[in-house]
């Protein structure tokens, strides 16, 4: 009797063990079947690299993922669920655009770069303009992406805040978020998130009719510090 409850127990650790190793395989084989979107933004006109352009990638009119161009306006996206996308590119003087019917395959690598066109303004309008008298604007645009230090991946809900003007803005989904309508000015940016660092940025210089880009990578612990912004 004793050697069979022993024979028992042997086989449902087998089978436990087994069950488990499927499992694991199976999560494996999805992480591993994902794929990646990457290229370069540039300037349709002048051929110059276009940074941070905002790249967003829409599965059946919902945001998924998203990314901005860096400095040289490389972007990549990673980690995608094969399937059918649109993405849509926009950055601040220039014409959004959007391709649709983009498909993503299991461990494909997808390139898509573009060429932006600058938007542009009437003749008719600009004389108009001019004659009212209408002042050049005297606002800018913070803007940014907000990331886990740990894992880079984009932060919900990050709550950023100008002190001085008391306005400010929450990250999307990905991460990402804009201040609009900024006056110019050097500011104080506090940022605060729950279960990370409360974070401070101090002399964020926004200039007129500008986007002034701020990354902020955010640690996990406790307490308050100063951080530095990633290069933009």
């Amino acid at each position: 009797m004793h050697v069979n409850n022993h024979l028992i127990l042997k086989r449902r650790a087998i089978c436990f063990a087994l069950t488990f190793l499927f499992f694991l395989i199976g999560d494996v084989s999805i992480a591993g079947s994902k794929g990646k979107l990457k290229g370069k933004i540039t300037d349709a006109k002048t051929g110059e690299v276009v940074l941070n352009a905002s790249i967003e990638l829409f599965q059946d009119s919902i945001k998924v993922k998203g990314c901005c161009s860096d400095l040289e306006g490389n972007y990549t996206i990673n980690s995608i669920f094969p399937g059918i996308y649109s993405v849509s590119i926009s950055r601040s003087g220039y014409v959004d655009t959007t391709i649709s019917e983009l498909k993503i395959s299991p461990h494909s690598i997808v390139q898509l770069s573009m060429r932006l066109e600058q938007s542009s303004v009437k003749l008719g309008a600009f004389i108009d303009y001019f004659h009212l008298g209408t002042k050049k604007s005297s606002h800018g645009e913070l803007s940014g992406h907000i990331t886990d230090l740990k894992t880079e991946t984009g932060i919900l809900h990050a709550n950023l805040v100008i002190p001085e003007l008391d306005i400010g803005a929450a990250s999307d989904s990905s991460g990402f978020y804009k201040i609009r309508n900024v006056p110019e000015g050097v500011y104080t940016v506090k940022i605060t998130c729950v279960g990370y660092h409360f974070c401070t940025v101090r002399e964020v210089a926004i200039e007129a009719d500008s986007v002034e880009v701020l990354n902020i990578q955010l640690t996990r612990d406790l307490g308050i510090h100063d951080v530095i912004p990633l290069k933009k």
